[in-house]
């Protein structure tokens, strides 16, 4: 699909999701998430689908403990963007990590009461490509 048919509010969705992760603004990040939102995340001890606002805010809020007090410092690159019509839209990406491991993103952004919220978050944390190491 034509990622140019992307609206431009699911990039503003985007930069405000990666603004509260990166600034462990909790309030501004749980308000991007929709209350049906399910996650796979990257780490063991988080295995299957994490199910619901309320188990995906757990899960988060975790991270943030981790991350303070400097914040995970995300900043993506290799943004390719996916409309799933109308009211959905896909967005990818990766990132370096401090550890010299590559974060891998994919985020449903569905539209919900005028808004575009996070509707599924798959992570997933690997090896760098080859020649990038």
């Amino acid at each position: 699909m034509d990622p140019s048919s992307v609206p431009p509010a699911v990039d503003a969705a985007l930069d405000a999701f990666l603004r509260a992760f990166n600034g462990l603004d909790f309030e501004r990040f749980r308000a991007c998430l929709a209350d049906h939102v399910t996650l796979f995340a990257p780490v063991a001890a988080q295995t299957g689908l994490v199910e619901g606002k309320p188990a995906v805010e757990a899960h988060f809020s975790r991270v943030f403990e981790h991350e303070a007090p400097a914040g995970p410092n995300v900043r993506p690159r290799n943004i390719r963007r996916m409309s799933l019509g109308p009211e959905g839209a896909l967005v990818t990406f990766e990132f370096p990590r401090g550890d010299g491991s590559m974060g891998r993103r994919s985020l449903a952004f569905q539209l919900i009461g005028g808004g575009w919220k996070i509707a599924h978050i798959h992570a997933s944390n690997g090896d760098p490509p080859r020649g990038q190491a």
